[in-house]
């Protein structure tokens, strides 16, 4: 049971990491470029994803958390 677990939370660290690594990296690029050709629209849309990545790293460290703690749920609720 704990191996389930443990799979299915590493499985959801792994994929919100990729994200977080996507994420991150667009709004570096739009941030980069948007200051190189002037383009409000592109820093605005950066900092738009800037929101984004704190919301994964929250979403990390929620599901870290609850992996430490051992607050898994056994079984589907719904």
């Amino acid at each position: 049971m704990l191996g389930l677990k443990m799979r299915c939370s590493c499985g959801r660290i792994c994929r919100l990491s990729t994200m977080l690594c996507m994420t991150s990296t667009f709004f570096l690029v739009e941030l980069i470029f948007g200051h190189i050709v002037n383009s409000l629209a592109l820093v605005s849309d950066s900092y738009h994803m800037l929101s984004d990545v704190v919301a994964i790293v929250i979403a990390l460290v929620s599901i870290r958390v609850i992996a430490c703690r051992n607050l898994l749920p056994r079984e589907k609720t719904f």
